[in-house]
């Protein structure tokens, strides 16, 4: 499995988004979850950094 950079995670969020039709938070915490059962820390920090980054707006 690859792990997420930004590009790649912004995408991803926005498919996540259109497929559970969902908010984008809801969406990141779907994938963290998913990033955390997969053992992938590399995404999971990338998913981390871009929620913080929306919640401090």
């Amino acid at each position: 499995m690859k792990s997420l950079t930004l590009e790649t995670a912004i995408i991803a969020i926005a498919k996540v988004q259109a497929a559970y039709n969902c908010a984008d938070l809801e969406a990141i915490t779907r994938m963290q979850a998913a990033a955390c059962k997969a053992g992938d820390e590399a995404s999971l920090e990338v998913l981390c950094e871009i929620k913080s980054q929306l919640l401090d707006k």
